[in-house]
């Protein structure tokens, strides 16, 4: 079974994010990018791994690019993430694809996508995205 196989298969439940790269996994639970915020800032896991995502925005394919992500599946894609994963050449794959992806309550587009929105550096991406995500955790 390929990589991206076992993390489709592994995205269930109350998972959000599955990565595996051959041997070596990890699943986390945390909606939204906090898991990939804390993975890129605390490991190198994500580094030529495949990855299959619940939400994938445009702020998570800048965030995968970041990474050096091998592969990404979305069980929802936005258009906007899938041109920035093929404009990298990053294969992916997806469910459903979206014009957009929505804010939690459902009333707005994604705060996080809302704050990359005019980024299409990967670094500068991260960089602005931790301060957002800092902000939104304080309220």
């Amino acid at each position: 079974m390929k990589d991206i196989e076992k993390a489709i298969e592994m995205l269930k439940g109350n998972i959000c994010l599955a990565i595996v790269n051959g041997n070596t996994s990890a699943l986390s639970g945390k909606p939204g990018i906090a898991a990939l915020l804390d993975y890129i800032s605390e490991s190198n896991i994500l580094m030529h791994s495949s990855v299959a995502d619940k939400i994938v925005g445009r702020a998570a394919a800048l965030l995968f690019v970041r990474a050096k992500v091998k592969e990404v599946y979305g069980r929802t894609m936005s258009k906007p993430a899938s041109e920035i994963l093929t404009k990298y050449g990053i294969p992916h794959s997806y469910d459903i694809l979206t014009d957009h992806i929505l804010n939690r309550r459902g009333d707005g587009k994604c705060p996080m996508d809302m704050a990359i929105e005019n980024i299409d550096n990967p670094d500068e991406a991260y960089k602005k995205l931790v301060i957002a995500s800092a902000k939104l955790k304080k309220r």
